[in-house]
């Protein structure tokens, strides 16, 4: 944590440590700030502000950074800024309230828990956040584009249970979600496998809808079912043909298996003897 603090070009001037949480005050050690504008370089100070950070936990507790940020003049006459204040990217964001290692853990915990789930854990690793704030970092989180897809699935997804679904588009080979249709549309699905005509395979459920656009947009492409649907049609022919075997049947083959003849033979003496 230290490290990283002077990796930022910052100098610690005083920390804190308390069993509730960890303090560390500092400040920049450059004694000049380039202006974000104009790109002009200033050692005219103007004033200075605190701004609180919140950092990673250690050793079970919250750790706050009291940043002194100073203020300078520009030296561009002809510039828009007249004052800008000193920056750290390697530490913080601009106008942002945790640094961004913090932020990229949130980041994390968000996709793989969601914003209430989030929350919760955060809680115990003593970083309080609201969900909300887990659900802003998942809005702008950058996603890298998908290259060349060869093996999608298509399903349904809902913007609102039992009221509007749409259509959600995976890459099968990465596990990623590589695309959210508004609408559960043959025209939309074919307009989208006509601008990826690099697939090659197309897992999808028993509905007519997908199908259609799998053959009109993807002509090409193999269409087959998706595991889910592949167990389902096995149990309904399971549930099927079970439902038109009788009971004592069953257990009368299983009883030969387990025995054989001799020894259900064998049973039954045994079960005369008991009743004389």
């Amino acid at each position: 944590m230290w490290e990283l603090v002077r990796r930022a070009g910052l100098r610690i001037l005083d920390q804190q440590i308390a069993p509730a949480g960890i303090t560390i005050t500092c400040e920049g050690a450059a004694k000049e700030a380039r202006c974000p504008v104009c790109g002009s370089v200033s050692r005219r100070r103007h004033s200075s502000y605190t701004r609180l950070l919140m950092d990673v936990p250690a050793d079970g507790r919250t750790v706050s950074i009291l940043l002194s940020v100073r203020r300078f003049r520009c030296v561009h006459r002809q510039g828009r800024r007249r004052l800008f204040a000193e920056r750290f990217p390697q530490l913080v964001r601009s106008y942002a309230r945790s640094t961004e290692r913090l932020d990229a853990l949130l980041t994390r915990i968000g996709v793989f828990l969601g914003g209430e789930g989030g929350a919760r854990l955060c809680e115990e690793l003593c970083v309080p956040v609201s969900p909300d704030t887990i659900l802003r970092l998942l809005y702008r989180m950058e996603l890298t584009p998908a290259g060349e897809l060869r093996v999608v699935g298509i399903d349904d997804w809902a913007w609102r249970k039992g009221h509007q679904y749409g259509t959600i588009v995976c890459d099968l080979e990465t596990g990623r979600t590589v695309d959210l249709l508004p609408e559960a549309r043959t025209e939309d699905l074919v307009q989208w496998f006509t601008a990826h005509p690099t697939v090659e395979v197309v897992s999808r459920d028993r509905s007519g809808l997908y199908a259609d656009a799998a053959a009109l947009g993807a002509p090409r492409a193999i269409q087959v079912a998706d595991r889910w649907h592949l167990l389902k049609n096995l149990g309904n022919v399971a549930e099927r043909v079970l439902a038109g075997i009788r009971l004592p049947r069953i257990v009368k083959l299983l009883k030969r298996q387990m025995y054989g003849r001799a020894g259900i033979e064998l049973l039954r003496k045994r079960f005369l003897a008991l009743q004389s």
